[in-house]
């Protein structure tokens, strides 16, 4: 099987992995979690992965329209997903199986491949571009001080959110608490996921709690104008 060489500490990946649609969620690097797999193919290719690298290529379906609704084909998948490690498999009466998979880095899928009743795909790892230190450390300034007013006004995070991410100074690390935090839909989190720099990912997680925190303090408004209808 061809292989390229990685910098993580998995020394070779295959550059063609067994692919794995998920549904309704967006997986990061480092995350971990669990997934329910029924179709066939794609158990298949998580035994082939079993028995060799433990490695999958996790892809986002996206999101169907009242217009497209039907089976997810190969075409209704992102291109960038996450290749990540399938730690546990566990096998269920109903026919399938559940998985439990912790992410490592961003590849993209160059060509998905439909070939021995398992679904394969060519990938190339992603790494992110070259950065300004000053710059990262001005988003992830930028991170704490919202997050610490929102937690002040007692709005979507618990104060406690915010004592954790003061004490964590490594970006790579904020990336990853924060994001396990945020509510975001498939298409917000795809785009996150194919942010090119550290410094334009932490940008898109600043925009995205900034977004949560307006749509708090409106909510927050209709309440009040409720209780003082409610009131007169």
């Amino acid at each position: 099987m061809e292989t390229f060489s990685n910098n993580t500490k998995h020394e070779k990946i295959p550059r063609i992995l067994p692919v794995i649609p998920t549904m309704d969620v967006v997986v990061f690097p480092h995350t971990i979690v669990p997934l329910l797999v029924l179709d066939e193919r794609i158990i298949n290719g998580i035994n082939q992965a079993l028995e060799e690298t433990k490695m999958v290529l996790l892809l986002a379906a996206k999101q169907k329209t009242e217009d497209s609704q039907g089976a997810i084909g190969t075409k209704d998948l992102y291109s960038v997903g996450t290749v990540a490690s399938v730690m546990r498999l566990i096998k269920i009466p109903e026919g399938g199986v559940k998985i439990l998979v912790q992410g490592v880095y961003r590849a993209r899928a160059d060509e998905i491949l439909t070939d021995q009743d398992i679904l394969h795909a060519q990938i190339k790892q992603l790494d992110f571009n070259e950065d300004s230190n000053d710059e990262i450390v001005a988003h992830v300034k930028n991170i704490k001080e919202l997050t610490e007013k929102m937690a002040s006004a007692g709005q979507i995070f618990s104060p406690d959110f915010h004592i954790i991410l003061s004490k964590i100074q490594d970006p790579e690390k904020v990336i990853d608490f924060v994001l396990s935090h945020l509510n975001l839909s498939v298409e917000q989190a795809q785009t996150l996921l194919e942010q090119d720099s550290q410094s334009q990912l932490l940008a898109g997680i600043y925009h995205e709690l900034s977004r949560e925190m307006e749509v708090s303090e409106v909510q927050e408004r209709i309440r009040n104008q409720a209780r003082e209808s409610m009131n007169k």
